[in-house]
């Protein structure tokens, strides 16, 4: 038989039972009300890179509208 992986509702810091109430972060794990912040439960996910990313590809867009728009 297959293995089937069940996600446990657990917080991968403290390991308190979370029920439905857990917070899964961007770098893939659970965790509960005290330590959903990243600095919390020092995540390893790059939030500049990604927040710089999202910038980038928003100006881009904006100033290709600007663009279009001038005569």
């Amino acid at each position: 038989m297959s293995e089937i992986k069940i996600k446990k509702n657990r917080c991968n810091l403290c390991n308190k039972k979370t029920n439905i109430n857990y917070f899964e972060c961007k770098c893939g794990n659970n965790y509960c009300e005290y330590h959903r912040f990243p600095f919390e439960h020092s995540c390893n996910y790059d939030w500049k890179q990604t927040n710089k990313q999202n910038l980038e590809k928003t100006l881009g867009e904006a100033i290709k509208k600007s663009n279009s728009l001038s005569i």
